[in-house]
């Protein structure tokens, strides 16, 4: 599994984003991706996103993704929260 961290939770919260990644493989084969809001150490519980499933080839190609982030209202934040 890979964590690629984006923003800080309050940056995105409530917000529409858009996400793009090149990706290729070593033959055909499916990767699923999802965007999780971290709310840090003494934070709330984080929260997942659906999951988007994207098929690679062994060529590049250039993926993107457009997810409806959660408000951030009523949750607890804390140190080293992040979107990811």
């Amino acid at each position: 599994m890979k964590i690629q961290k984006v923003e800080d939770v309050t940056k995105l919260s409530n917000k529409v984003m858009s996400y793009s990644f090149w990706a290729k493989a070593d033959a055909n084969k499916a990767i699923a991706v999802q965007v999780q809001q971290h709310f840090g150490t003494g934070g709330s519980a984080s929260v997942n996103s659906n999951i988007q499933k994207f098929n690679l080839t062994p060529n590049w190609q250039r993926f993107t993704m457009i997810m409806n982030i959660p408000s951030v209202v009523g949750k607890t934040i804390g140190d080293g929260n992040h979107t990811a």
